[in-house]
């Protein structure tokens, strides 16, 4: 059974995650696609719910990303205290350039941390991280994708531009967060996110009783999770 442990702090994201609230289909789904011979990007790993429960059913390899440190160090200790051997946790996040940048943290509530204060939260405080492109680490590392997780609260544009060399060579697929509210306040809609990968080869789906159905319009009401398929598979 996967052990999660959060920030003491952290009250919002363990009731939603103690309680299922969260991805807990897609993530079900995930575990049953991916193969044991898999390379994954967990992109926004937050304190690994997604590596985790994944690593605990596949044998695949894990680079989990988490930019903001004292989520990291969580992640981190969860890492070890499920003796996952093959996640290996990443402090850094992922851009459009290697760089680094400040994100709004809050610590009641760490899976809203962004480079946008989305939460508009007055105790949100900024915290500077580092962010690399997807396409330089991967070719750094050697690294081809066979499946990415991106959720990072309304940036997952930029990290799929910062990725567009290895997302057309290697057509992974791809579970996207896609938030309308959080993604229009870094300035662009649901439809640009959609339209950047349909020109790379994907189609859009989401997951309705573990069933992958066609979504190809802008935002499907009462979804945020959705799925990017490349139209070769």
């Amino acid at each position: 059974m996967t052990i999660i442990k959060y920030n003491a702090n952290d009250v919002v994201t363990s009731d939603h995650y103690g309680k299922g609230l969260w991805d807990k289909e897609c993530i079900g789904v995930a575990a049953e696609t991916i193969k044991d011979t898999d390379i994954v990007l967990d992109i926004g790993a937050n304190v690994g719910v997604f590596s985790l429960n994944v690593a605990e059913k596949k044998k695949c390899k894990i680079y989990a990303f988490e930019p903001i440190k004292q989520t990291y160090d969580r992640l981190t200790e969860n890492i070890k205290e499920n003796k996952a051997v093959g996640i290996t946790p990443i402090n850094k996040g992922m851009s459009l350039k290697n760089e680094k940048l400040p994100m709004y943290f809050t610590d009641s509530w760490s899976a809203k941390s962004s480079m946008r204060n989305i939460s508009a939260d007055e105790r949100a405080y900024q915290v500077e991280c580092e962010f690399v492109k997807m396409d330089d680490f991967c070719h750094r590392e050697g690294i081809k994708p066979n499946f990415i997780k991106c959720d990072v609260e309304g940036a997952e544009l930029l990290v799929f531009q910062g990725g567009r060399e290895i997302i057309k060579e290697c057509l992974p697929i791809i579970m996207c967060e896609i938030y309308e509210p959080w993604i229009t306040a870094f300035g662009y809609s649901p439809v640009v996110l959609k339209d950047y990968l349909r020109e790379l080869g994907y189609s859009w789906f989401t997951v309705k009783e573990g069933e992958f159905t066609p979504e190809e319009s802008g935002v499907a009401a009462g979804e945020n999770n959705f799925w990017a398929i490349p139209r070769k598979v």
